[in-house]
């Protein structure tokens, strides 16, 4: 009986490690997927430049339009809906929600150290840059002491450079 209730004790043990290994490759592979997103949105926000400032010799974004951008590609990387809700294909579970920093020529003396307050995330700023922040809410997660986990939160920064 002893070797009957060791095989199962080790046998249950085995499938909550492999369940805890599954959610967080899955949950690492997502980060990786929100990073490269707040990278892909960044860089398509800083595409839209106000003409007349940049005929002046300044960097300052069209926020309204880069925000469309930004918008744009996070809702067709993550396959969001229109509302920022998860299709039920992707990882994501609830609404999705992105801040937009824009730092240009606008009022911003550089070299600019910018923290991010959600993440941390710093970098020094030595040009116009556009900072996207992704807040993905928690993880898929199968086992229940994992559920009350973090946030997935991750930043992405491009700057204009050789002006």
């Amino acid at each position: 009986m002893k070797p009957f209730i060791a095989g199962t004790a080790a046998l249950l043990l085995s499938i909550v490690f492999y369940s805890f290994l599954h959610d967080f490759n899955l949950n690492r592979q997502a980060l990786e997927e929100l990073k490269v997103v707040c990278e892909e949105a960044s860089a398509a926000g800083s595409l839209f430049i106000d003409n007349e400032e940049y005929a002046e010799g300044k960097i300052v974004f069209n926020q309204i339009e880069s925000v469309k951008a930004i918008e744009a590609v996070i809702i067709a990387s993550l396959e969001l809906d229109s509302n920022m809700d998860p299709s039920v294909a992707t990882y994501w579970q609830k609404k999705i929600t992105y801040k937009a920093y824009f730092i240009d020529d606008r009022a911003t003396d550089y070299p600019y150290l910018y923290i991010d307050s959600d993440t941390g995330y710093t970098t020094l700023i030595k040009a116009p840059t556009v900072v996207v922040t992704i807040n993905g809410g928690k993880g898929r997660y199968a086992l229940p002491l994992l559920k009350n986990g973090s946030d997935n939160i991750r930043s992405g920064a491009h700057t204009w450079e050789d002006r």
